[in-house]
């Protein structure tokens, strides 16, 4: 799409905690707020459901699926999830191909 390839997360985390695992990507990444000019053409976006903690994190890379970025983001999101005693499936579930 326009905005390039989306690293796409379902998962859930300590409503209190919800939008920290956004800052923390956009610094790990640097990434700055949406509707700022990235330097390197990358946006960390969350929305979700703050009831129940469930959070959407996505990554958006202008240039398409880049390792490098990829690296940074897996396992590093992962293991953020199960620090705070999150869930890395939330509401969607765990499948092999989403379309």
């Amino acid at each position: 799409n326009k905005h390039g390839y989306c690293y796409k997360y379902d998962v859930s985390v300590p409503c209190h905690q919800m939008y920290s695992l956004v800052e923390t990507m956009r610094t790990r990444l640097d990434a700055p707020w949406p509707d700022m000019k990235s330097a390197n053409d990358i946006h960390v976006m969350g929305y979700g459901h703050l009831g129940d903690g469930n959070l959407h994190l996505n990554i958006s890379a202008k240039y398409g699926f880049q390792q490098d970025i990829f690296d940074k983001i897996e396992p590093y999101v992962f293991a953020k999830v199960s620090d705070v005693r999150g869930s890395i499936s939330a509401e969607h579930g765990i499948g092999r191909s989403k379309r």
